[in-house]
């Protein structure tokens, strides 16, 4: 067995009630008034108001800011916690989906941390740990909540950046299966989608170890079994329980042991040309595991069983196979895109040299160094950039 290591980071309370959960929340921590952060969507709907109830109920303190944007950019972070400064509150929640977690991280860091937000770029250089917090999600997909990052959008570089440091742990991460009611089709499918990638990347990754293959077969056994019934049915609160649950628990995989060139040409078309995280992986991801399904085969036909394929009678390089394409078939059952050039974007040539910049800095420094089972070349970024594109028949 290799040496390895394992990052534990969050507390987690699964709470059908969020009132309870809360409470119990403000308890742990010892705090009082809260800021809580949300987004134009999430705000609109009724479980912004349940939120707000549930609050006033414990008697726990808070103001609100409602106007997270998706994606974030280093600009639109940096603004709200200029807005927020003359506020009075002793921690931060983030409630909604990796938006409004990432938005709320980075007001906590800028709360105790000065400079800008560019010069945490990468692992370790917050000096500060951040104000106190409590992340609700209300989505199943982006495991924001767990992790030790902030993603933001760079307008100056115009592609996705991370802040990396044990000081952008949340305190309490809180799942609360009842938020999830009721969510929107394209967001449930898309967030689920994230979970998923985030398992099979790791699990498939270099830099796995014992630890993380256990949580991303179990984790990505459970998302190939709960995704499609939850997206058909978002009332469905066995299948919510499961989904806000794996994706809590993919990203514990992701948290330590990074991810795949999924997520690294996807970073750089999702901040590009902003398309939502979830969607670039639904396009990239089976080109990107065709890529690799010769080096992972024998973890790629372990997940195919994970899936409920039946492999018997194949070798082992079909079986992996048979999982890339029931990966793709998932996608396409789910109703998520197959190709970027449907949303109406050009990819030129400056742009495939920015992909290939940005997937290749990705392979050499920070969390997702060195995790991707081959290693690929810049033309090879390229090239899976420009067939995720056009939607090109997956080939092994």
């Amino acid at each position: 067995m290799n040496n390895f290591s394992y990052f534990s980071t969050v507390r987690t309370m699964f709470n059908n009630d969020l009132r309870e959960g809360l409470k119990q929340a403000r308890s742990v921590l010892g705090v009082n008034k809260a800021m809580i952060m949300t987004d134009p969507g999430v705000a609109a709907l009724p479980i912004w108001q349940e939120m707000q109830q549930a609050m006033k109920e414990i008697d726990f303190g808070f103001e609100l800011f409602e106007q997270v944007k998706p994606n974030p950019t280093d600009v639109t972070m940096e603004q709200a916690a200029d807005a927020l400064k003359s506020t009075d509150f002793d921690c931060v929640i983030g409630f909604g989906g990796g938006s409004a977690i990432d938005t709320a991280k980075a007001d906590a860091l800028l709360r105790t941390n000065e400079d800008c937000l560019s010069d945490y770029y990468g692992m370790n250089k917050v000096k500060n740990r951040c104000l106190p917090t409590i992340m609700v999600t209300t989505t199943a997909g982006s495991g924001a909540e767990v992790t030790q990052f902030i993603s933001i959008v760079d307008t100056k570089q115009q592609t996705k950046q991370q802040i990396g440091s044990p000081y952008c742990v949340s305190d309490i991460a809180l799942l609360c299966p009842a938020l999830l009611k009721n969510s929107p089709r394209s967001v449930t499918a898309d967030a689920g989608f994230d979970a998923l990638a985030h398992c099979i990347e790791g699990y498939i990754g270099r830099k796995a170890n014992p630890i993380t293959d256990a949580i991303a077969y179990k984790t990505f056994g459970m998302i190939c079994a709960n995704l499609l019934k939850f997206v058909n049915d978002p009332n469905d609160i066995d299948a919510a329980s499961n989904m806000i649950l794996a994706a809590h628990m993919s990203t514990m995989i992701a948290s330590n042991i990074g991810t795949g060139d999924g997520h690294n040409i996807g970073l750089a078309i999702g901040g590009r040309f902003n398309i939502s995280h979830g969607t670039t992986l639904a396009v990239l991801l089976p080109y990107v595991l065709a890529f690799n399904v010769e080096v992972a085969s024998k973890k790629l036909a372990e997940c195919a069983v994970a899936m409920g394929i039946d492999t018997t009678g194949m070798t082992e390089l079909e079986a992996a196979q048979a999982c890339v394409l029931g990966i793709e078939k998932l996608r396409n059952d789910l109703q998520l895109p197959n190709n970027f050039k449907d949303f109406g974007m050009t990819i030129t040539d400056e742009d495939l040299e920015k992909i290939a910049d940005t997937a290749e800095y990705k392979n050499k420094v920070g969390a997702s160094a060195g995790s991707a089972p081959r290693k690929g070349t810049r033309e090879d970024f390229k090239r899976i950039a420009v067939d995720a594109y056009h939607g090109v028949k997956v080939s092994f």
